[in-house]
């Protein structure tokens, strides 16, 4: 689990880094790459929080990557460079709605009036 946070941590300090086309496209691979781990990966209940706000955070630089060095209005960029980061624009997306959809208050039929259980 320690070697997981120190990816995240890792990707995040990256994510400010990216100023080319190559290191964007490379950052957004490595961004989904991490999410894999984290899939596979078994989390304590009490790591949950601390991981999706990593990643989340994760998503977030790598979309804003994306977008300041390719899906903006950047000269000189060529169209297969377009599609890539179109394509990981949209896996980006998928990923983070996964955990901002972690996060909404869900009414749970077993709680009783107004109390709510968060998933």
């Amino acid at each position: 689990m320690a070697l997981l946070a120190e990816s995240i941590r890792s990707v995040i300090i990256d994510g400010g880094r990216v100023s080319t086309v190559a290191e964007a496209l490379a950052f957004a691979n490595r961004v989904a790459a991490l999410q894999d781990q984290v899939d596979n990966a078994d989390l304590p209940e009490d790591e949950r929080p601390s991981v999706c706000a990593g990643m989340e955070r994760a998503v977030e630089l790598g979309r804003s990557a994306l977008a300041r060095t390719i899906l903006g209005s950047c000269p000189g960029v060529d169209a297969t460079a377009r599609a890539d980061a179109a394509a990981l624009q949209r896996e980006l997306a998928a990923i983070g709605r996964r955990y901002r959809m972690a996060k909404v208050v869900v009414p749970s039929a077993r709680n009783t009036w107004g109390k709510r259980t968060v998933y």
